[in-house]
C-alpha cells in the first residue's frame, strides 16, 4: 500500500518525549516510540479489525498527511472502499484533548489557555501552523505533565472511534447505497461505529495498544463537541458557514452519542463526561461563545 508522507519524529521531539516519560516515571524505548509515531493509526486499525473479527475484503487502510484534518472513506477499483486517516487529525485531537483536560482539572491562566486554544483551532483551517503550535504547547506540557496520560488516553479513544466510524461506513455499504441521504449515513455510521468502539474498548484482551478504561467511552461525545467549537470559532473569526451537505451538526451528533453512552454507563463514567463538558464550557467562555454542551 502506498503511504502518503506523514510526520516523522525528530531528535528534538524524541528528546521531549523522553523527558515527559521521565517525569511520569515511565519506561522510554526510542525505537518503539519512533515506530509508533510512524505507524500508530495502522496499528489501531489492525487491532480493531482483530478484536471485532471483521472481514472487509479488498480494503486498504492508509494514513499519512496531506495537511487536511480529516478521515474519510473513498471508493476503490475493487468495488469496495479504502479508509484514509490524516495524521494531522491525531495531532489536532491530542492538542484539543490536552487543553480540554487542563480546563477540566487544572487552574491554568486564562491568557495562556486562550493562546494555545486559539492557535489549535486556527490549525484546523491552516494546517501548516502545526510546527508553530508544537512549540507553543511545550511549556504547558512540561508544567502539567501529570495530566498527559489522561489526555493521551482521551485522544487515543477519539482516534479509535473515528476509525470505527469509517469502518461502519464500509460495513454498511454507504459508498454504494442510493436510498439513504448522507446525513442518514453519518448518523448510522455514528451508531454502528459506537457499537464497534464499545466492543473494542471493553474487549478483555488489554495486552495491546488499545487498552482503555470504560470512562473513555465518552470520547465520541467530546470529539463532536470539539468539531462544534471549531465550526463556531471559524464562523466568528472568519465568517465561515458550516457545510451541511454531507455532515450533520456536530452537536446533534454529540447528543445522540450521549444517549448511547448513558444507556449503559455507570455513575463514575457519566461524571467524567460531565467534568469534561464543564471544561469545554470553560473553553467556550474563553472564546466568548455560548455554552450549549449539555447533551
Amino acid at each position: 500500500m502506498k503511504k502518503k508522507s506523514g510526520f516523522k519524529p525528530t531528535k528534538k521531539s524524541l528528546g521531549i518525549s523522553k523527558s515527559i516519560a521521565k517525569k511520569l516515571h515511565l519506561d522510554f524505548n526510542e525505537e518503539e516510540v519512533d515506530y509508533l509515531a510512524k505507524n500508530l493509526q495502522k496499528i489501531y486499525y489492525d487491532e480493531i479489525i482483530e478484536k471485532l473479527q471483521l472481514n472487509i475484503p479488498k480494503t486498504n487502510f492508509e494514513h499519512g498527511s496531506i495537511r487536511k484534518i480529516n478521515a474519510k472513506v473513498t471508493p476503490n477499483k475493487h468495488g469496495s472502499g479504502d479508509i484514509y486517516f490524516d495524521d494531522q487529525l491525531e495531532f489536532w485531537l491530542f492538542n484539543m484533548s490536552f487543553i480540554n483536560t487542563l480546563a477540566s482539572f487544572k487552574e491554568v491562566g486564562k491568557k495562556d489557555l486562550l493562546k494555545v486554544l486559539s492557535s489549535t483551532l486556527d490549525i484546523f483551517r491552516t494546517p501548516h501552523l502545526f510546527e508553530f503550535e508544537r512549540e507553543l504547547m511545550l511549556p504547558l506540557e512540561d508544567e502539567y505533565a501529570d495530566v498527559l496520560s489522561f489526555s493521551h488516553d482521551l485522544n487515543k479513544a477519539m482516534s479509535v472511534f473515528v476509525i470505527c466510524h469509517e469502518i461502519a461506513h464500509l460495513t454498511s455499504n454507504h459508498l454504494t447505497d442510493k436510498k439513504l441521504t448522507w446525513h442518514e449515513k453519518e448518523f448510522e455510521a455514528d451508531s454502528i461505529g459506537f457499537d464497534y468502539f464499545k466492543k473494542v474498548i471493553m474487549h478483555p484482551d488489554k495486552s495491546k495498544y488499545i487498552s482503555l478504561q470504560s470512562m473513555f467511552l465518552c470520547a465520541p461525545i467530546i470529539f463532536f463537541n470539539y468539531l462544534s467549537i471549531e465550526e463556531r470559532y471559524s464562523t466568528k473569526t472568519r465568517g465561515s458557514i458550516p457545510n451541511r451537505e454531507t455532515h450533520p451538526n456536530p452537536l446533534e451528533r454529540a447528543k445522540r452519542m450521549a444517549n448511547y453512552f448513558k444507556a449503559t454507563s455507570n455513575d463514575h463514567d457519566i461524571n467524567v463526561l460531565n467534568v469534561l463538558l464543564g471544561g469545554i464550557d470553560n473553553l467556550l467562555e474563553l472564546l466568548s461563545l455560548s455554552k450549549n454542551t449539555k447533551p
